[in-house]
């Protein structure tokens, strides 16, 4: 009789155990399932697609000047063969009054996800123009984590002038472009994403300074 007692006083400790390390699992679970999720951090990659090899890509003029733009880009092994990449990780100008060249970056290791004319040519427009300014979209670092250079990270704005001269950095860590716009012949609104915050930016565009910065609403639009 005392060995039943002590069988079932041996199960029920059995019991309570097995249900308190239940328990304790269950809220180390839900504690997991209540943390916010962890932000990608940034990584050391600053080099595009380095197992690429990079072409030098086809001149074009650019309107109005005596320059000449192409891109370097990269040569990939695709399906039917090698593949030339649309994304541009430098730029090299060519100037047909004297045969001088100028490339815009020493290395061709940052990616360009984008490359406006100021002005910019419309569709449809059939005058001629000229054009003064470039702005650019650089991606210089990997900012979202997952080791390599993309749309998705953070860009920096830069502008030179139409032959490639005077090329700087002028806006950081932007996240998104929402628009762009001359001002003035030499004045440039820029309106972009940074921080989670919206912003319009003037830019003196022979200066390459920027004269104001305004905080922008979020217009009920949550990134």
């Amino acid at each position: 009789m005392k060995l039943n007692r002590l069988n079932r006083g041996g199960n029920a400790l059995d019991t309570a155990r097995l249900l308190s390390a239940g328990l304790l699992m269950c809220a180390a679970i839900a504690g997991a399932a209540c943390q916010e999720p962890r932000k990608a951090e940034p990584t050391a990659v600053s080099k595009a697609r380095p197992e690429e090899k990079r072409v030098l890509g086809y001149f074009r003029l650019v309107e109005g000047t005596n320059y000449l733009m192409a891109p370097i880009s990269s040569r990939s092994r695709g399906e039917y063969g090698y593949e030339r990449d649309k994304d541009a990780y430098n730029y090299v100008f060519f100037n047909t009054a004297d045969e001088s060249t100028l490339t815009l970056l020493p290395h061709n290791d940052h990616l360009f996800v984008a490359t406006m004319s100021l002005p910019e040519k419309r569709e449809g427009d059939k005058e001629s123009y000229t054009v003064h300014w470039f702005l650019y979209g650089l991606v210089k670092s990997d900012t979202d984590g997952d080791e390599e250079l993309t749309y998705k990270d953070r860009r920096t704005l830069c502008i030179s002038d139409a032959g490639g001269a005077g090329f700087r950095e002028v806006i950081t860590d932007v996240e998104q472009m929402y628009g762009h716009s001359l001002h003035d012949t030499d004045t440039l609104v820029v309106i972009y994403r940074r921080g989670s915050k919206n912003y319009a930016t003037r830019i003196n565009l022979p200066s390459r300074e920027v004269v104001s910065t305004k905080e922008l609403p979020t217009f009920g639009v949550a990134e």
